[in-house]
């Protein structure tokens, strides 16, 4: 592993006196039982990323370069191969050569070298090198909201094939995939009835993995909405425990109201919920809870703000591989936003792992020019063209900008800086599909799609008028 780490540590000086911008992250995680940092370098052609770390005890070290070559995206290194493919997101991460090439209806991909553990935090990327294996990914939108989705790798002496299907409609979602994961099998499927006026119906199997055991978790939820009030009901199943929950809500002005009961085989839990909005940044909520008997008072809030956002507040979560106790668990959870001058940010929050215990992380970030940093004439040059599609995003409650959210335009991705801002040049004045990558946010948080155009045309930077899209 010290080769690995050697290897990395010349290329971040090799590569950082040729850099336009370097972003440097380090942070620690109780999640990923890992702690460390590296660079993201921007190059005219290509990005590298360079990390060294501690996960699980061990020092690992990860690289890449990503660059584009006769239509095909290129990757060097370590990299993620998997794909979300019907309601799972699948993969492995490898270390070797990644092909991918991206049309307005498909997607192909294509890896070759060897299979690796994988260690990807919000701070730092490495992997451990196990067994030679080749992949292939293919991704088809067909007519009418159909898709079609295939996922192939050989690894070892184990295989996957796995083949999704999924439909997405104006009101109706369905997706499904099945076949052989690691040479067991594999399903999963979920259905969505949206965009009801009065009410929403959802069900779903899915497998999840944690340290490399399967955890099954079925769940099924109906919703009533009735103007300011809506009724909600769930059940829940895993491998070794099941649930039952219902509750109410209501807006009424300034107030939120919500209560919610969750039934097992190990007794019932009882919350309820009062939140006032105070201004578009402030957030009071108060939280009272029933267990076994036993009551419980508590209070959070959140603020949210330009240099600091901050919310505290109580959930009740499903935990899967609750044993012995009651699966529905009410837990703390704190998420803290510090945007410093200077392109620095600084982020921590809480996670509840599916075995029910608490976790944190803390991370930071920060750009700095390199020596290629150039001017204006040599920006546009090496950045894709004269002609450019801007735009902003912000969040519908409070109106201020989002960091991190994810925008595809035709084929590629950008992501908004700390004014919400984002941009894509382009050699022509073309018009482009534009979409939210959800999936793809590197923002905190659940967001959904308020507002967003489908489209946009690429025009002269003197000319271009931002397109505006709506998150919450």
């Amino acid at each position: 592993m010290w080769r690995a780490a050697l290897t990395a540590a010349l290329f971040l000086a090799a590569g950082a006196a040729r850099a336009q911008v370097i972003e440097l992250h380090g942070g620690d995680s109780s999640i990923f039982s890992a702690a460390g940092g590296g660079a993201t370098l921007y190059f005219p052609n290509s990005t590298a990323d360079i990390s060294l770390g501690v996960a699980s005890g061990h020092v690992v070290a990860g690289f890449s370069d990503q660059r584009e070559w006769r239509g095909w995206h290129v990757t060097i290194g370590d990299h993620p191969f998997g794909f979300p493919i019907g309601t799972t997101g699948l993969g492995i991460t490898t270390r070797g050569l990644t092909f991918e090439r991206r049309g307005d209806r498909q997607t192909l991909s294509v890896f070759v070298g060897t299979s690796a553990w994988g260690y990807y935090t919000p701070f730092f990327s490495s992997a451990e090198s196990k067994n030679f294996g080749v992949g292939l990914f293919y991704r088809r939108d067909l007519a009418k909201g159909w898709d079609f989705s295939s996922l192939d790798v050989i690894d070892g002496k184990k295989g996957t094939s796995l083949q999704g299907f999924g439909y997405h409609g104006n009101w109706l979602r369905v997706t499904g995939v099945g076949g052989l994961r690691e040479g067991s099998r594999f399903w999963g499927a979920q259905v969505d009835l949206q965009r009801l006026r009065f009410a929403s119906i959802s069900a779903a199997h899915q497998t999840y993995f944690l340290n490399g055991r399967g955890i099954t978790v079925d769940d099924a939820g109906a919703a009533l909405l009735a103007g300011p009030i809506d009724f909600h009901a769930a059940v829940f199943a895993s491998n070794h425990v099941t649930g039952e929950s219902a509750g109410a809500g209501a807006r009424a002005g300034l107030f939120d109201f919500r209560a919610d009961y969750y039934q097992s085989h190990f007794g019932h839990n009882f919350t309820g919920q009062v939140t006032e909005r105070i201004g578009q940044r402030f957030q009071l909520a108060q939280f009272v809870s029933n267990s076994s008997g036993h009551w419980g008072v508590n209070y959070a809030g959140s603020w949210t703000g330009n240099l600091i956002s901050v919310a505290v507040g109580y959930q009740t979560f499903f935990v899967p591989l609750s044993i012995g106790r009651t699966p529905f668990q009410q837990a703390l959870t704190v998420q803290v936003s510090l945007q410093l001058p200077s392109g620095v940010s600084i982020h921590g929050e809480t996670s509840l792992t599916p075995d029910g215990r608490m976790r944190f992380s803390t991370y930071g970030s920060a750009f700095v020019q390199g020596p290629l940093a150039g001017g204006e004439q040599h920006q546009r040059q090496s950045l894709g063209g004269k002609y450019m599609i801007r735009g902003i995003v912000t969040d519908g409650k409070s109106g201020l900008p989002i960091e991190g959210a994810a925008i595809r335009i035709g084929v590629e991705i950008v992501y908004t800086d700390s004014s919400g801002s984002f941009f894509l040049r382009q050699r022509r004045a073309k018009t482009l599909l534009v979409a939210v990558s959800l999936n793809d946010f590197v923002a905190p948080g659940t967001w959904r799609v308020v507002a967003a155009p489908d489209t946009a045309t690429a025009a002269l930077e003197s000319t271009a008028q931002p397109i505006s899209i709506v998150l919450e």
